[in-house]
């Protein structure tokens, strides 16, 4: 009788240990991961993505090479580049050709605390409408102009 508690204690004795064992390895492996190495800044996640922009025009700074937008939240300033692209009107064009009190649109990127414009629309798309839309404005302008020459 004693080898048999022997041997049902040593296997009682095991199976505690074991339980205590896979219990204990759970709450090891969900320890939270190192903190980063300080002066180490995680990425910002919009860091070098192209964003979209559009806003009333407030202020032009031609020497700053910016432009600032108003919106009800406050103003944000966007930094013209080498390799912004400005079109009004679907064509290229220069940010002296930007009118103040304009709604603006295009595309910039985040660079630190700068925002820098890669695409610069000075007028809405609607503003100048399709293609269709301004051939055959065109196209109605054309026969006025040829009625008003042929009654001189």
């Amino acid at each position: 009788m004693k080898k048999h508690s022997t041997c049902l204690f040593t296997a009682a004795l095991a199976l505690a240990m074991s339980l205590n064992l896979n219990l204990v390895q759970p709450l090891v492996a969900q320890e939270p991961p190192p903190p980063a190495v300080s002066g180490e800044t995680p990425p910002k996640p919009l860091e070098g993505r192209k964003l979209p922009f559009h806003g009333k025009l407030s202020r032009v700074n031609t020497e700053e090479k910016s432009i600032t937008l108003s919106y009800s939240t406050g103003e944000k300033t966007y930094y013209i580049t080498p390799e912004t692209q400005i079109l009004k009107e679907g064509q290229p064009a220069s940010l002296a050709e930007a009118e103040l009190g304009k709604q603006v649109s295009g595309a910039y990127v985040r660079q630190g605390d700068r925002m820098n414009l890669t695409k610069l629309n000075l007028t809405l798309r609607s503003d100048f409408g399709s293609e269709k839309a301004r051939k055959a404005k065109k196209q109605s302008e054309k026969p006025a102009e040829q009625g008003a020459s042929s009654g001189n």
